[in-house]
């Protein structure tokens, strides 16, 4: 599995992850990090991770680039 699906599927994960607790527990929008700093923060952690596992090789991360 490429780094690029299992970023997407991490994502897709921390999304339903976030939405099912401001669902579920509204006051939970009035934490210090607003919900959207958590996607924000995962997202981080994981860049960090997969540039620490491969030590900072070309293509080990996340990059965008137009279709």
């Amino acid at each position: 599995m490429t780094i690029d699906r299992l970023f997407i599927a991490l994502m897709t994960v921390c999304g339903l992850v976030t939405a099912g607790v401001v669902v579920l527990f509204p006051e939970s929008r009035e934490f210090r990090l607003a919900p959207y700093f958590w996607i924000l923060i995962a997202m981080a952690v994981f860049e960090g991770i997969a540039f620490a596992i491969n030590r900072g090789a070309p293509g080990t991360v996340i990059r965008w680039s137009p279709a």
